[in-house]
């Protein structure tokens, strides 16, 4: 009885913590402001932000085989 006791209550105290953790952690990363980085300009005057973005269709086509 005094086992079940804790289990029923052990856990959901547990889960709360976690829930309230991962709120601390959701409001000081959502708190980070993004500033700076490096865009490279393209050929059709857009702003690649991915490597990935700068390669031509025949390239990436090449690498996915």
């Amino acid at each position: 009885m005094n086992l079940d006791l804790f289990v029923n209550v052990f856990i959901p105290v547990c889960s709360l913590i976690g829930i309230a953790w991962g709120a601390v952690l959701w409001k000081r990363v959502a708190a980070v402001k993004v500033t700076g980085g490096v865009a490279v300009r393209g050929n059709n005057g857009g702003e690649y932000l991915l490597e990935e973005e700068q390669r031509g269709d025949e390239e990436v086509g090449l690498l996915g085989r």
